[in-house]
């Protein structure tokens, strides 16, 4: 089942009566799943900055210039950036989402 029929499905279920429980609910599960990609994209993204970190600090050219760190406080940011562009990129999906009717929704699948 794809992700707008689970939507669909959960919008039809005899138990929820509430239009904006239902939009809150939405908008929760498409936030939920950005938040989960930004910390995946932070986390490949850190050790893909630090290989391309070494791999700067060992070319001939770098001998004289001074070399490139990464110390914990710049993980800890780069987690953050990541969380908060995850955030950033789910807000209009789950807008539009709720936005939709079902009908729509079931059109383009």
């Amino acid at each position: 089942m794809t992700k707008t029929k689970n939507i669909i499905f959960f919008i039809f279920t005899p138990s929820v009566f509430n239009y904006s429980i239902i939009q809150e609910s939405i908008i929760f599960r498409i936030m939920k799943e950005a938040f989960i990609l930004g910390i995946f994209g932070g986390l490949i993204g850190i050790p893909l900055a630090v290989l391309f970190m070494l791999a700067i600090n060992n070319l001939p050219i770098m001998e004289d210039m001074a070399l490139v760190t990464m110390n914990f406080p710049t993980y800890i940011r780069a987690i953050v950036v990541a969380l908060l562009l995850g955030a950033i990129g789910g807000i209009y999906p789950s807008w539009r989402a709720t936005k939709m009717l079902p009908v729509e929704a079931l059109r383009y699948e």
